[in-house]
């Protein structure tokens, strides 16, 4: 409804302000909210969508790191503060088929035993591994949040629309149609025009709402009753 008045107070706008001037003001101010309503609904709010190719490439770069870190942990396990890390015994592709969240939670445990190993250069290993191992995991860790982040984003946006349909709802109740009857007061087709624009047709399964049931029987020609026809 609101994109229909938008688009039909555009097209007649100069007739309208020769009408009432003040409508010169009103009407762009109305378009003005209505446009970015239009921009908000079809930037497609209700995608949600991942690249898997960057979910592919955070979780390679981590594994690849984390054998690293395994490896070494096992090395130096029971040793000083180092514990041993249950279920080390991990190849490439059994870290790849990991569920997100167990591979996850095995990098935290990974990566904090490695932080407690002392003289990590005994076993050839370098600190470098560890921030690498950090920085996978971050970039991991984000990838997987995408699609719960994408719904926040989401909801934030539905609201932000929601609020700017009662504002544009508001301001054509207050502002615009009052002046919009004295615009059209002699022009009965633009008359008919705007409240065509300004009717809301509910839409949806099931029972029709007592509202819509009432606007279509207003909308349907009453037939004329025949003289002498009696009820069955």
């Amino acid at each position: 409804m609101l994109r229909t008045v938008s688009l039909m107070l555009a097209k007649e706008q100069e007739l309208l302000y020769k009408k009432v001037p003040a409508l010169k003001d009103i009407i762009p101010e109305f378009i003005k909210k209505e446009a970015l309503l239009y921009k908000l609904r079809t930037t497609n709010p209700h995608l949600i969508q991942v690249e898997t190719s960057k979910k592919k490439s955070a979780k390679e770069g981590l594994v690849e790191t984390l054998l690293k870190l395994i490896a070494v942990t096992k090395a130096s396990a029971g040793k000083g503060k180092v514990k041993v890390v249950e279920e080390l015994d991990y190849t490439y592709w059994s870290l790849m088929k990991l569920s997100t969240e167990a591979l996850r939670n095995l990098s935290l445990r990974v990566i904090t035993a490695t932080k407690k190993i002392k003289n990590l250069h005994y076993y050839g290993f370098s600190p470098e591994y560890i921030r690498d191992a950090q920085a996978y995991y971050k970039e991991f860790a984000a990838v997987k949040n995408a699609p719960r982040n994408k719904r926040k984003e989401v909801a934030l946006k539905n609201q932000t629309m929601d609020a700017i349909v009662d504002e544009c709802i508001s301001f054509l109740k207050n502002r615009l149609d009052p002046l919009m009857v004295i615009a059209t007061e002699e022009n009965n087709a633009l008359a008919w025009d705007y409240k065509a624009a300004r009717k809301v047709i509910p839409k949806g399964q099931g029972r029709p709402t007592d509202q819509e049931v009432k606007y279509r029987k207003s909308r349907t020609p009453k037939r004329k009753s025949v003289k002498g026809n009696k009820a069955s």
